[in-house]
């Protein structure tokens, strides 16, 4: 899966089956970055796209020592499973 970072929009983005799934995050003042939203397509549930995203988004800011935080229940579930 080829997860693209935009970090003008402040999107992580895909593409499967001609049909695009992002994930959008804000950062405020202090550098904070806050998951907003995952989307994906119904027609894409259950492939493990919202995963994949939201595991870019934290791998990024791992390697860049940026904090995380989300306000997205999928993210949020996601990240307390596997952060």
């Amino acid at each position: 899966m080829d997860i693209r970072h935009d970090s003008a929009a402040q999107r992580f983005e895909t593409e499967e089956d001609g049909q695009a799934a992002w994930l959008d995050y804000e950062r405020d003042p202090d550098g904070i970055v806050t998951i907003t939203h995952t989307i994906v397509p119904d027609a894409l549930g259950g492939r493990g796209i919202g995963s994949a995203l939201v595991r870019a988004a934290w791998d990024w800011t791992r390697e860049t020592g940026v904090p995380l935080r989300s306000t997205c229940s999928f993210a949020t579930a996601w990240l307390k499973r596997n952060a």
